[in-house]
């Protein structure tokens, strides 16, 4: 398998594939980056990810977004982001999947040369990364 992220070719043997998340993960050495198709679908996994736990892990997802922050948004005040309700928030996190995604950097990276192994085996074809650590 072969495929570059930011510029470094990567070959067989320098990383590995772990597909049991969201996201597929590639990981190279410590570094781990998650990788997407493009951005918008990052962007949707990210969504999903808000979503599932606004509904699954409620003590979670308040401790997330703050009691403050739940208030405004049930009285219909916007919050110190101009955010005045959990859809909107959904809609905002989603286009900018790097915040979430990038947990090193805040960056996305771009993908390319990802070989025809490579992309069987993630089922897509990748064009953008995000480190996660």
């Amino acid at each position: 398998m072969k495929l570059k992220i930011d510029g470094e070719t990567l070959e067989d043997g320098d990383f590995k594939v772990e597909t049991y998340s969201d996201l597929p993960m590639i990981v190279v050495g410590g570094r781990e980056y998650y990788v997407a198709a493009d951005s918008e679908h990052a962007g949707r996994v990210v969504r999903r990810r808000w979503y599932d736990m606004q509904r699954n892990d409620k003590a979670e997802f308040r401790c997330m977004i703050g009691d403050e922050r739940l208030v405004q948004w049930a009285c219909g005040e916007s919050d110190s982001f101009g955010i005045s309700g959990f859809d909107e928030f959904l809609d905002r996190v989603s286009e900018v999947p790097e915040e979430e995604l990038a947990s090193y950097d805040g960056n996305e990276l771009e993908v390319t040369d990802a070989d025809e192994e490579l992309i069987e085996e993630l089922g897509f074809t990748p064009t953008v990364a995000y480190r996660h650590n």
